[in-house]
């Protein structure tokens, strides 16, 4: 009988160690990243490059962040509400996309660590083993990411770090100087207090209308704006429901914690008209007489409405 519960207690001893070394990590948050031959880059910009040892062989490999937002003649990047990002390691003729994702309101941006795990006196670049922390902030989340050289498969094991649900808003610094008009204004209240400030045009953060109104104004910060007149700003009752239903179930949805009842109370579309001047030679902003739809969402708790999201600007036809 002691040889049975001897056998027992060891058999029940392997399987925690097991579970402690392989089971506090779940598997959904490992990805493989396969190298590809040709990566394209056309049409994108790039704003980093580095050269480390990332898979530890004594060669280093070039580290590349691209973005889709393109550069002006004077140099200043035309940033919008999102663009496509591209993190890659180039191994030789090989091609490894670690990241390539559409981020909205944020950027991308990379580390890359080196650990002595083997306590290696005055080590080489073969004894340290290297990490590629990526963290991908947008105006609603925060995630971290890792990446590592898998020496048994050849390709870049990719774990999700960190990445918690249920995240509502993220207000973070930019280290490519993105700028954020939506967050200017409407995200700086807080608690009960429901009056904004911008560029001297005091307004009601209770009031979706006025606070795309509000954000439309705060332009006139910018250098690159030479005028503006916000003609309108509605809310568009078609236009709402229209995307509520298109929302409701989504990826997108379920990604902010955006529920089917949240959508039906807290979420409208809001439609401007403006007619703004821009200096084109620091900025890739349309200007004419325009409009475009904005997205906003309610804190329940404060009743203040933020901007989400915007489509992209068209021309208003003129009538005689």
């Amino acid at each position: 009988m002691n040889r049975k519960y001897s056998i027992l207690f060891i058999f029940l001893g392997v399987l925690i160690i097991t579970f402690l070394i392989t089971g506090c990590s779940s598997k959904d948050s490992f990805e493989s990243v396969q190298s590809m031959e040709n990566f394209p880059t056309d049409g994108l910009t790039l704003l980093e490059r580095t050269y480390d040892d990332t898979d530890s062989d004594g060669n280093k490999e070039s580290i590349e962040l691209y973005t889709s937002a393109q550069m002006a003649r004077d140099g200043h990047m035309g940033w919008d509400s999102g663009h496509q990002w591209v993190l890659l390691v180039r191994k030789g003729e090989d091609v490894f996309p670690l990241f390539d994702d559409y981020v909205q309101y944020g950027e991308l941006q990379f580390w890359i660590a080196s650990f002595n795990q083997d306590k290696i006196e005055s080590p080489e670049s073969t004894d340290l083993q290297r990490k590629i922390y990526v963290t991908v902030t947008t105006s609603v989340g925060f995630k971290l990411l890792n990446y590592y050289w898998d020496e048994q498969n050849h390709f870049y094991q990719k774990e999700d770090v960190f990445n918690p649900p249920d995240q509502w808003s993220m207000r973070h610094s930019n280290k490519y100087n993105i700028p954020d008009p939506a967050k200017i204004e409407s995200s700086a209240a807080s608690g009960t207090e429901t009056k904004g400030n911008a560029n001297d045009y005091n307004y009601d953060a209770t009031d979706p209308s006025q606070v795309v109104r509000a954000d439309y104004m705060s332009w006139l910060k910018e250098d690159y704006t030479i005028s503006m007149n916000v003609l309108s700003s509605e809310v568009d009752d078609t236009e709402t429901q229209r995307m509520i239903k298109m929302y409701k179930g989504s990826e997108l949805a379920e990604s902010r914690g955006w529920t089917d009842e949240y959508l039906d109370q807290h979420f409208v579309v809001v439609k401007v008209r403006y007619e703004c001047e821009i200096d084109h030679t620091k900025t890739f902003l349309r200007d004419g007489l325009l409009e475009s739809y904005v997205f906003l969402v309610r804190n329940p708790e404060s009743g203040i409405w933020n901007i989400v999201d915007r489509t992209s600007p068209s021309e208003i036809p003129v009538t005689e």
